[in-house]
């Protein structure tokens, strides 16, 4: 997980509360839809049996999903994160909240003084995020505790989490769902037995037949999408899933994070592209991130083909931002399976000069190689810690329809042929034209958002808007700390002249 700091907020659409469209009762599924403008209500809908469904809404960085916390409830808003492992609630007295006055009501926080069924255990939490080496790392410290924690209209009792009272500098508060062999308490000193976060909660209290949960968006470039805790949908992708072993890292005796390994990496119609000298590197899934982290020499060619300029100064990457409309995609290959991300999902704009835009793609050096949104955004991506297994496909965009499916306690392997999408039609195409809003997406054989789907999504929440307060938005420049260092320079000078800056 990649985090930032105070000002996130800014960047954001902050979540407000409504209710969902009520889905079928699926046994052994529990899922939750997320959105841009989620709904306006604390209120969420829960299927009956082993299928749950929450309410995600979308930041411009991080997924979020609206729960709430106690007796009786407060609402909390969580950035969901398969880079990270536990549930940090925001308080009203974190260094972010008294930073920013008013704030945090809007995505709420958690008052242990106000709940009834609160549980202090103890005050040694201690958690760092981001990337320490860049100076980017924020953190946040205070008590761990327990209480009611409800989703989706399913509720865990006795659910552990951190409460930042100290210097939480995150604009959120997480709902991290990775290994529990990954939480801050395991990894202290002396450690610690892990505890069950909400994934492994769900299925102990028997609420999905495993600790397992499935993801996608509903298009490419947008915000919408869904998350199945316990089971798959398997209209949105494209074939069959490909199910890959998750990875041990290094000096670690069990496996911490959703690393699998990746091939190679390509530009789509380029079968020389040099997918460079390191081989096949694992790489972790993490939708707490925006970007994409890859090995030096797989990022060289695509620099070296684009005219890409790197600063290390900001671990940033820049281009001219007419690379966003190209017909290019970038191709990730996994065992035999591939899976195309188009130009728009890579190249951002975020700079002041409105040719110059950045492109979410940044070499490794020493760190972990990582795989974000820019990513998962055109993938279907299941996650399984249950059997220490991420099965994945290309995502289908076409679809209107639903077929969710409880995955049994073997995982998805076990459900044999229903794990291929019977209306999928061989290999997807690098870049599919579908019908109504069309949508560029590498990953699908018709990749588009039709008025049907638009409909549907409208359906899911009573959506609205919630206004960012002014100062947030004038500082907002001022804030992207990645853009800092070059805000005197690109404003005014075209990128080929910022050249003898270069780092990389």
């Amino acid at each position: 997980m990649r985090t930032y700091t105070l000002l996130t907020l800014a960047r954001a659409i902050s979540v407000t509360r409504g209710q969902l469209l009520e889905r079928a009762p699926i046994p052994g599924v529990v899922s939750f839809p997320f959105s841009q403008t989620p709904a306006t209500s604390a209120q969420l809908q829960r299927r009956d049996g082993k299928v749950v469904d929450v309410s995600l809404g979308a930041t411009y960085l991080n997924y979020v999903v609206n729960a709430t916390v106690g007796t009786p409830p407060q609402p909390v808003t969580l950035t969901l994160d398969t880079g990270s492992s536990d549930i940090i609630l925001l308080h009203q007295e974190s260094a972010y909240c008294e930073a920013l006055d008013g704030a945090c009501p809007s995505v709420g926080y958690y008052n242990a003084n106000k709940s009834s069924t609160y549980e202090y255990l103890t005050s040694n939490f201690t958690s760092n995020f981001g990337f320490a080496d860049q100076g980017e790392g924020s953190g946040a410290s205070g008590d761990v505790a327990k209480d009611t924690f409800t989703v989706a209209g399913t509720t865990v009792k006795d659910q552990q989490f951190a409460i930042a009272y100290g210097n939480f500098t995150l604009a959120l508060s997480i709902l991290g769902l990775s290994y529990a062999s990954g939480e801050n308490q395991v990894n202290t000193n002396p450690p610690q037995q892990p505890y069950d976060n909400f994934p492994l909660a769900l299925a102990k209290q028997g609420a999905t037949n495993l600790a397992l949960f499935s993801l996608w968006k509903d298009t490419v470039t947008g915000y919408d999408g869904q998350i199945l805790f316990g089971g798959i949908d398997t209209t949105k992708y494209t074939g069959a899933l490909t199910t890959l072993e998750t990875q041990k890292r290094d000096g670690f005796p069990d496996i911490i994070a959703f690393d699998v390994l990746l091939d190679s990496v390509a530009l789509s119609g380029n079968s020389s592209f040099p997918k460079g000298s390191t081989g096949s590197v694992p790489v972790v899934l993490d939708c707490g991130t925006s970007g994409t982290i890859l090995p030096d020499d797989w990022v060289k060619p695509i620099y070296d083909q684009f005219d890409i300029t790197y600063f290390t100064a900001n671990d940033t990457a820049y281009v001219d931002c007419d690379l966003q409309a190209a017909p290019y995609t970038v191709k990730y290959t996994f065992q035999s399976l591939n899976i195309e991300v188009p130009m728009t999902k890579l190249v951002s704009l975020r700079a002041l000069n409105p040719k110059t835009c950045t492109f979410d793609i940044v070499p490794a050096g020493t760190r972990h190689a990582l795989l974000g949104d820019n990513f998962l955004s055109s993938a279907y991506a299941v996650f399984d810690l249950t059997n220490n297994e991420i099965s994945l496909a290309p995502r289908e965009f076409s679809s209107t329809s639903d077929n969710v499916v409880a995955v049994p306690a073997g995982g998805v392997k076990a459900i044999g042929g229903s794990t291929t999408n019977p209306s999928s039609s061989g290999s997807p195409s690098a870049s599919g034209t579908g019908t109504g809003t069309s949508e560029t997406g590498a990953a699908s054989s018709t990749t588009g958002t039709s008025s049907a789907a638009s409909t549907t999504a409208a359906k899911k929440s009573a959506a609205s808007i919630v206004s960012i307060p002014a100062y947030l938005i004038e500082m907002k420049a001022d804030s992207l700390a990645a853009d800092k260092l070059l805000l005197a320079q690109y404003k005014y000078i075209p990128l080929q002249e910022l050249k003898s800056n270069i780092n990389y």
